[in-house]
């Protein structure tokens, strides 16, 4: 199976790009953002067949295998910090283009899409539940909805999206003076909500709920401080490149001897690891910037396959030939994302 990990760097150094003496100007544009999105998410891909390719009881014993559950493991819940990352950082470049406009509409054309867009795909996996005869009770359903629960499908992602954007929201609503923002006010008040969401769901859910929530939070100051942090990345580029991840290597080695809550703070290195890194390393290739810039279908659909071919024979296939299981999979979620723009439910004007 690590032939599937040699497709993806393969994938990576197609059409890759290097700036020696300069930087690359569009390394936080939408393009770039998308194709390094793109990456992560054949990695969360990774993360989730594995779930059925272990219950399958396939037995990891040669050394490509050990390698391939390594990276797996190493990787851990720092394949979702660039998509939090990112997404802080676009929600804020927004803010700050459209003003309050954006922030009174977030309700409507943010938050309400994301969720009945994320319901239409609990329905689906609702149906298939059914054809697979589990069993699922009314409260299962009903919290389903709103991301609390699974029916078998990716929730604690977008119920943590869903979060971010509503504390974004409302500590920017309920900061603005006469329609008028203010930033800095409305950071200072996103930095406690989630402080205190991070506690609560800490208290509530699985660590993997909460151990990169912050993430998110630093997206939304690294956009609004830009214009002062980037000059001094650039200035001090190989200053700040080798520190970070030199900071990042060590609070990496710490990770099973600190408590959780911590993990935040190494999921932001890692998120500015990146950024400099894209500043002198351009990937950006059709095939990654598609899968990017269709993260969401990717994501919520790809249990689909995952659990419909793994219950045909309860997992025998699954056991027998892991790697074809893993590339069907992979290619119905990419037939799945397909047509998802004709059904993607939008309140943009």
């Amino acid at each position: 199976m690590i032939a599937f990990l040699i497709g993806i760097a393969l994938l990576c150094l197609w059409k890759i790009k290097f700036s020696k003496e300069t930087f690359f100007e569009d390394f936080l544009h939408r393009e770039q953002c998308d194709s390094i999105k793109g990456i992560f998410i054949l990695f969360v891909f990774i993360r989730h067949v594995l779930q059925y390719i272990m219950g399958s009881g396939y037995v990891f014993e040669t050394l490509p295998d050990q390698v391939f559950l390594k990276i797996d493991r190493e990787l851990d819940q720092l394949i979702v910090v660039m998509f939090l990352f990112y997404s802080g950082y676009g929600v804020m470049e927004s803010i700050l283009k459209k003003k309050f406009d954006y922030v009174r509409n977030m309700p409507l054309r943010r938050i309400l899409p994301t969720l009945l867009n994320f319901d239409v795909a609990v329905i689906a996996f609702f149906i298939l539940n059914l054809f697979i005869g589990r069993e699922m009770s009314v409260s299962d359903i009903l919290l389903s909805l709103t991301g609390w629960e699974s029916l078998g499908n990716s929730n604690w992602y977008i119920f943590i999206i869903l979060l971010c954007y509503a504390i974004v929201w409302l500590s920017f609503f309920a900061t603005s003076k006469v329609q008028s923002l203010r930033p800095q006010r409305a950071l200072a008040f996103t930095t406690f909500l989630f402080l205190a969401a991070l506690a609560i769901l800490a208290l509530t859910k699985k660590e993997w709920w909460y151990n990169t929530i912050l993430t998110f939070n630093a997206g939304l100051f690294f956009s609004y401080f830009k214009e002062k942090i980037i000059p001094v990345l650039k200035n001090r580029y190989w200053v700040f490149f080798p520190l970070s991840i030199i900071l990042f290597a060590a609070l990496h080695r710490m990770n099973n001897h600190i408590p959780a809550l911590l993990f935040n703070i190494e999921g932001i290195v890692f998120a500015l690891c990146t950024v400099l890194f894209t500043m002198k390393v351009k990937i950006n290739n059709p095939a990654l910037l598609w899968l990017g810039a269709h993260l969401f279908p990717l994501y919520i659909y790809q249990r689909l396959a995952m659990i419909a071919i793994f219950n045909i024979d309860n997992g025998t296939f699954v056991k027998n030939y892991p790697l074809p299981y893993m590339l069907i999979c992979c290619a119905i979620m990419v037939l799945i994302a397909i047509p998802y723009r004709f059904i993607r439910i939008s309140f943009n004007k």
